[in-house]
């Protein structure tokens, strides 16, 4: 929604540049055509620099909060998520139930089995 808002607003305010350019004085506008198309361009392309990064950005940030929040194996969230969100998901005015679950002694499959096993077997789980 936000990168559709900020193309919306910057293709406005380019159209109501140009229109003032042709408001003030037409005339303006036929000495200064080529003035007016280096401009056009040069805001165009930067609008689309701007967009190409904005998209990068936005993919990026919510890549490094999946892997923050996330084990890379299982894709079950981690202690960090489980603490920033616990507050805002718990209703404490009424009763509650949650588990955890721990493997123990997996380092001895790993060790056994190889860590690509290790994997492979909590996957399944």
């Amino acid at each position: 929604m936000e990168k559709k808002h900020g193309f919306i607003s910057s293709f406005s305010f380019l159209i109501t540049l140009l229109l003032l350019f042709y408001v003030i004085d037409k005339r303006l506008v036929e000495i200064n055509f080529k003035l007016i198309i280096n401009l056009s361009l040069t805001y165009i392309i930067v609008w689309g620099v701007s967009h190409v990064f904005e998209s990068m950005r936005a993919f990026n940030q919510e890549e490094i909060i999946n892997l923050a929040l996330r084990d890379s194996l299982t894709q079950a969230y981690n202690r960090r998520a489980f603490k920033s969100h616990f507050h805002n998901h718990i209703d404490f005015s009424n009763p509650y139930c949650f588990a955890l679950a721990d493997l123990d002694f997996f380092k001895k499959v790993n060790d056994k089995y190889g860590h690509d096993a290790g994997d492979a077997t909590a996957r399944s789980l």
